[in-house]
């Protein structure tokens, strides 16, 4: 059985749960290092963690973490943003982080993954894509071939990149939306949901629609000089 331990808790966790599960593992620890959400829709993490039934080592924050030998790393957070916690805990800890992808996932021939991904059920990862290091792909998406998915970026349940395009690092590419073949998406984009992108969109926009347009800036983004 493997042991795992989750850096950073956010309302992805439960789904990283049922993928330990799925791969015969078990959650020992979880360093939360992140606040919990305001939205009343939202359970908490020690609720979370109370539904796994079992005991699980909890810690508020990384002054209390200490790595431990025979443990495989989970980064728990799903924003883009998450790259800060990374560099913090590469600068603290000597600890690289483990790809986790259910067995239920299909991953093609020649598929790079990179550290820290997280792969979902029903996902299908088509032959020669490129998925970035720290990247979540999620429920039923589906990744044409030859595409790449840049660091840090967040694929949402059943979207779709069709063969031969690019994400750039840092994007969330929300629920149900189709991106059309060599299609380029700048870094730190957010498409919104069931938005269908035709064509090239720039770094650091919001798009919306059908066909996507692009709204705003992603004046999330303006906090950040990571590229």
């Amino acid at each position: 059985m493997k042991k795992y331990s989750i850096i950073g808790a956010g309302n992805y966790l439960s789904d990283i749960f049922d993928i330990v599960h799925a791969n015969d593992g078990k959650v020992m620890e979880i360093c939360h290092n992140a606040p919990d959400s305001d939205s009343d829709r939202s359970i908490k993490t020690k609720q979370r963690i109370d539904l796994l039934g079992y005991e699980v080592r909890y810690y508020r924050s990384l002054d209390e973490f200490v790595p431990l030998e025979g443990y495989e790393y989970i980064m728990g957070l799903a924003r883009p943003s998450k790259y800060k916690l990374v560099a913090t805990i590469k600068d603290r800890f000597e600890i690289n982080f483990c790809q986790l992808i259910h067995p239920k996932a299909h991953v093609g021939s020649n598929v790079h993954i990179g550290e820290g991904v997280i792969v979902a059920p029903g996902v299908v990862i088509a032959p020669n894509a490129h998925i970035g290091d720290f990247s979540i792909i999620n429920r039923v998406a589906s990744i044409g071939h030859e595409s790449r998915v840049g660091k840090y970026s967040n694929i949402g349940p059943a979207a779709t990149i069709a063969g031969s395009s690019n994400i750039g690092n840092n994007c969330i590419i929300s629920m149900g939306v189709s991106i059309l073949d060599q299609i380029n998406v700048g870094k730190w984009s957010v498409i919104g949901a069931g938005a269908v992108v035709t064509k090239d969109l720039p770094d650091r926009v919001v798009a919306l629609g059908i066909p996507a347009k692009v709204t705003r800036k992603n004046e999330d983004s303006t906090e950040h000089h990571h590229t």
